[in-house]
């Protein structure tokens, strides 16, 4: 069996853009506003998922969006670990069941010329070909930084949303390579950081709040999202680390069955070439590589010997059992800076594989050489997930995604440790949405 993670993010595990508040662009594109939004403020923005929840078989968690005039119905991957939103525009290679059709709406194509073309361009997202504004966007896997491509030229149009609707910036990816061309949806909707990704073109219209809550529901592959912030008790939160492409977070330590694994600090401490981000967009996850060991040694010392261990093709481990992996395995849980944590249950770090029946196998994978962190959906799942950029901050909470999730349109400025004394973090930076990307597996 043959396992690749297609993780959502340009040039994987590169080193991120970290800075101050102050080094952001200044410049807040406006754009359209169609409709008129309730008097005294923002509403809630929801939008259902749609998926399965089996992370070796099928598809990510997708949402369906309405683009053009007169919409057109397209599902496209929720991804916090890229930047660009973009659909299909012609079905080639395989890459959608469905396309937008340019010629059934009335999109405007951005020239060069334009401030967004020029903006992205300045940060490599676009280049110029006559007076035509194009993209040629490389996604990565784990290990391999260039596994995939999307083409084409950025357009102009409506996007409905939830009884909203406003004018956005995205791709038209005409042709695709790699394992990108493979997946059945019609689109990638980069929800990262990143001034024009989708949730940011939304921000700046006055769509929403510059937050942004993503609940996963990890049985049935249905779960939320909404723009605004989950209002629950048990919401704990980390201080967000500035980053113009990912949700960085300061991971601390980890522990199993409440011992503390024997990880140096350095391999967690944030710098530009390590660090530990959220993304939707990779299924699985990737441990750093001097935490990998001493994770994967402990997980195997506090499993009973009714699971029988194996190494698989891949290297990783794997246990044969036939027991409940929530009564077989032990917990794990995450500390991250000012004090919070998040705890795991047995199905955040084992997948069911399709090989053997009866056989669970790690995982979390070795980030071979690099002290990077990445934590995808399935150490997300089965959680609301809150990305207040305006507070530059995420918080979690275990919860049943199947059911309503209270959310508020109307986040303040709140007080958050980072481990060393409380801050004030003012609302001023860029907001961005986090979304999904998943795995293929071939036999």
């Amino acid at each position: 069996m043959k396992v690749l993670v297609l993780a959502a993010l340009l040039l994987a595990f590169q080193a991120p853009f970290v800075s101050s508040a102050a080094d952001y662009p200044t410049k807040v594109f406006k754009l359209q506003r169609h409709n008129q939004l309730p008097a005294g403020g923002m509403r809630v923005v929801e939008l259902p998922l749609n998926g399965t929840g089996e992370y070796l078989v099928h598809g990510p968690y997708l949402t369906r969006v309405e683009l053009g005039n007169p919409p057109q119905s397209l599902d496209v991957l929720i991804d916090t670990g890229s930047s660009i939103p973009w659909v299909a525009c012609r079905s080639s290679h395989g890459l959608s069941t469905r396309h937008f059709n340019t010629a059934a709406s009335s999109p405007t194509s951005l020239a060069c010329s334009d401030h967004s073309c020029q903006y992205m361009a300045g940060t490599n997202f676009a280049q110029c070909n006559g007076s035509r504004c194009i993209y040629d966007l490389t996604y990565g896997t784990g290990d391999t930084p260039t596994s995939s491509s999307a083409r084409g030229s950025y357009l102009s149009d409506v996007v409905h949303l939830d009884g909203v609707s406003a004018q956005i910036v995205f791709g038209c990816t005409e042709s695709s390579s790699g394992q990108l061309a493979n997946f059945s949806f019609d689109g990638v909707f980069g929800f990262g950081p990143y001034h024009m990704s989708f949730a940011s073109q939304l921000f700046s219209a006055g769509i929403a709040a510059r937050v942004f809550t993503l609940c996963m529901h990890s049985p049935t592959g249905s779960g939320l999202l909404a723009f605004g912030e989950a209002v629950d008790p048990g919401l704990v939160y980390t201080p967000m680390l500035p980053s113009q492409d990912y949700y960085i977070v300061n991971l601390q330590s980890i522990a199993v069955n409440g011992q503390t694994l024997p990880i140096s600090s350095s391999v967690f401490r944030p710098s530009t070439e390590q660090f530990t981000f959220f993304d939707s967009g990779t299924t699985l996850a990737y441990l750093a590589d001097g935490a990998y060991d001493p994770f994967v040694n402990a997980i195997r010392t506090a499993t009973p010997p009714s699971a029988s261990p194996f190494i698989d093709s891949k290297g990783q481990l794997c246990f044969v059992t036939s027991t409940s992996i929530d009564l077989s395995f032990p917990s794990v849980e995450l500390h991250f800076a000012g004090g919070a944590k998040m705890k795991l249950q047995p199905h955040n770090y084992l997948y069911h594989s399709q090989v053997k029946e009866s056989t669970y196998c790690i995982a979390w994978f070795r980030n071979a050489g690099r002290q990077v962190t990445l934590l995808g959906d399935i150490v997300l799942v089965d959680k609301v997930l809150v990305h207040d950029l305006g507070n530059m901050r995420l918080g979690w909470a275990d919860y049943d995604c199947s059911r309503p999730v209270n959310i508020t349109s109307s986040p303040k400025k709140k007080t958050i440790s980072s481990g060393q004394g409380s801050r004030i973090v003012s609302t001023s930076t860029a907001i961005a949405l986090v979304l999904t990307f998943y795995i293929i597996i071939s036999f």
